[in-house]
């Protein structure tokens, strides 16, 4: 079915993937019409042809979903006119597109592209160069628009396809006809999967070297993805037959993929060392990383002056209470040598040492720099230390224009002493990123919990760095707790060898079987509505978690989250904006780094404001106020309930952690670990049959290829 009308209103567009509302005047009929599909920008006045079929939307009624669409220049004289003085023809005005409207009527566009001299005179102060700043508009505008249509086709829309646009213009329809995968090797990685398929059917070669190369290049890259620095040159071969579909009997494919390999080695997109295959970006990090820490070790220790160890009793009796050997080791170490580890688990004392650390450092009037991975990490640091704490994308100050950081070797951090929690979520790049930063005559120590899920980016840097025999390295493993206290670190101590002792019910954690899915959501109900608020004193909003190891099923995010913001928060003031109603006090998460407004990944917020003419939200991120409309609303989440990768690096007063049978191949020790050591105050663990011992015996950890530990020993 086709409809075509006249552009009134956007009534929502995300930037990101195009995806717009819009109404529009039907032709010959005075209804509007309201349209749903992917847009580029539009402008007011603009004439639509759109293909697709009516639907009837259960909360906002009828709708034509488009499938296709041409975008076409109006052709009434009100329109025209509502067009011509959009921001795309920048100089013109109401007077002088009336002039122009009337003079030429729907012959307006024949005039500009073939007698342009007829413009000349038309209106009062439309000048020679005004004359000439106006048809390179218009051309400039009709091409932005084939641009995004041909784009389009290859599913590239939003705002990759406008930043392509931009960056390659008049090139667009020459990329896509000779080598549409083009773009899966450019800046904006376009998925492989997502050009293929229209690709060959459009009649490119199966075999053909453009394909192949982007095969190779995006299965070395998912490989990345699933945490892998490197992949050996074998598995990469294998990883490429399937990702273009090839039996692996086939010679001519062997062939192509062959030479297609040694041409992306030669031209280094590919670094092959030792049978295995990188990325040039990861090869780099990770050799750098080797080689900034071994440059530090092989230095000789730093011989401590008597009044240190003077100071640090002093300390102890300020604070009634004396280190134990491991604890004053831990202190020892991290003064006495430039590059140090420290690690343990909760109740290991890591806080304590800091502690005495930044005390001695203060003695010393050393320039202490305190960082961590997330923002919720870096507050924690903040309150447990009492010293500012930052971000590692913070401390390295972010260029959101060009994308690299703005401290490096050449422009490095001012301190003698850094010191980094959490540091099993530092992923190889961003590792590189801040050793590059740190200037010579600054000691390095990272503190982190080796047991905890490694990072979601390529690498696994803390186990890998102690591994190295060669770094200094003190591990706590003493749990001090007094008779009556929390019991959850030593709950998790038990995790962590794989056993929980009977009972496993105790002062802090408690353990919630169910035998069916709605027995789990019964209980889940129970908890929040009438345990936990019976047993602590809290805001169920701001300090009640809910951790899950999925997105995806019964018990997951997806699911969880509405059912949880009924129970929680039931207030209908709010607005409608990127297909979700979103209320009041509402707990989110930001789902992508956002370096403009300087949030990141993980970062919670509660929902301040909402304002149903600008639709916009105010999301409260700590101590900013962060405005949110149609554009970027698509970067926030509901996060009552969160997956338990995405809470990692934050602590909560209560937990609720769900084992279901659907999460079945996420179940793993240190998954549970990780979840358990978020808890501060409570954790309550609800589990399907089996699915506790599961977590409890699987400590299979997926193996992530990385050559780190061999580096550092090889430098």
């Amino acid at each position: 079915m086709q409809v075509e009308g006249t552009l009134k209103a956007i009534v929502f567009r995300n930037a990101q993937n195009g995806y717009t509302v819009l109404k529009i005047a039907l032709d010959n009929s005075k209804n509007l019409a309201t349209l749903t599909g992917i847009f580029p920008e539009l402008t007011g006045g603009e004439k639509i042809s759109a293909q697709g079929e009516w639907l009837n939307h259960p909360r906002f009624g009828k709708q034509f979903a488009v499938t296709s669409h041409e975008i076409k220049i109006p052709d009434s004289n009100n329109a025209l006119i509502h067009y011509l003085t959009s921001k795309k023809f920048p100089g013109i005005g109401p007077k002088t597109a009336t002039a122009l409207v009337e003079k030429f009527g729907n012959d307006l566009a024949n005039v500009i592209e073939n007698n342009p001299e007829q413009l000349r005179g038309v209106a009062r102060g439309f000048s020679e160069k005004n004359i000439i700043k106006f048809i390179s508009a218009w051309f400039l505008a009709k091409e932005e628009c084939e641009f995004f249509l041909a784009l389009y086709e290859f599913d590239i829309k939003g705002k990759t396809a406008e930043d392509i646009i931009k960056k390659y213009g008049k090139a667009i329809p020459l990329i896509l006809k000779e080598n549409p995968y083009f773009f899966c090797h450019s800046q904006f990685q376009i998925s492989f999967f997502q050009i293929d398929p229209i690709a060959l059917k459009k009649g490119f070669n199966h075999y053909a070297k453009e394909r192949v190369s982007a095969a190779i290049i995006a299965s070395l890259y998912l490989s990345t993805q699933n945490g892998h620095v490197y992949v050996p040159e074998t598995e990469l071969f294998e990883k490429t037959f399937s990702t273009l579909n090839f039996l692996t009997t086939d010679e001519d494919a062997y062939c192509a993929i062959l030479e297609s390999y040694n041409q992306l080695c030669k031209s280094q997109e590919i670094i092959l060392e030792n049978g295995n295959c990188f990325l040039p970006k990861l090869y780099h990090a990770e050799k750098y990383i080797a080689q900034f820490i071994k440059e530090r070790i092989c230095r000789p220790e730093n011989t401590l002056h008597k009044d240190v160890l003077k100071e640090l009793d002093n300390f102890e009796s300020r604070q009634g209470f004396a280190f134990d050997k491991k604890q004053r080791e831990g202190i020892l170490s991290a003064l006495q040598n430039k590059f140090s580890i420290l690690t343990g688990g909760p109740g290991t004392g890591k806080t304590t040492i800091l502690r005495g650390l930044l005390y001695l450092a203060e003695q010393s009037q050393e320039h202490v720099i305190l960082a961590a991975p997330t923002g919720r990490a870096a507050k924690r640091m903040k309150e447990v230390c009492q010293k500012e704490a930052y971000t590692i994308h913070r401390l390295l100050s972010l260029d959101p224009v060009s994308g690299t950081f703005v401290k490096n070797k050449d422009n490095p951090i001012l301190a003698s002493f850094l010191i980094v929690d959490e540091f099993s979520m530092v992923d190889t790049e961003l590792c590189a990123s801040l050793f590059e930063a740190i200037p010579w005559n600054c000691r390095v120590l990272i503190v982190g919990d080796a047991d905890q899920l490694p990072s979601v980016g390529p690498g696994n840097i803390l186990k890998e760095l102690l591994a190295c025999k060669e770094i200094p390295s003190v591990k706590l493993e003493r749990i001090f707790r007094q008779v009556g206290e929390n019991d959850i670190a030593e709950k998790a101590d038990e995790i962590n060898h794989g056993v929980l002792k009977q009972p496993i019910d105790g002062r802090n954690f408690h353990f919630c079987p169910y035998q069916t899915e709605e027995e789990g959501l019964q209980i889940l109900y129970n908890l929040i509505l009438h345990e936990i608020p019976k047993k602590l004193k809290l805001d169920l909003c701001r300090d009640l978690q809910i951790l899950v190891p999925m997105r995806k099923g019964p018990f997951g995010t997806i699911t969880l989250n509405p059912k949880i913001r009924e129970l929680i928060n039931q207030t209908q003031q709010g607005i409608d904006l990127g297909g979700t109603h979103w209320r009041l006090g509402d707990r989110v998460m930001q789902l992508e780094n956002n370096y403009d407004k300087n949030i990141f990944n993980g970062d919670i917020g509660f929902i301040s404001a909402a304002f149903k003419e600008s639709k916009t939200l105010h999301v409260d991120f700590d101590e900013r106020t962060l405005p949110f409309n149609a554009e970027d609303i698509s970067e926030l989440t509901l996060a009552y309930a969160s997956t338990i990768h995405k809470s990692q690096g934050s602590e909560y007063p209560a937990v609720i952690i769900i084992l279901d049978s659907s999460h079945y191949r996420m179940l793993r020790r240190n998954l549970l670990y990780t979840a358990v050591t978020r808890a501060k105050g409570h954790v309550w663990i609800l589990a399907a049959p089996g699915a506790l011992d599961t977590s409890l015996r699987n400590q299979k950890d997926k193996h992530r290829y990385t050559n780190l530990s061999q580096n550092i020993s090889e430098v």
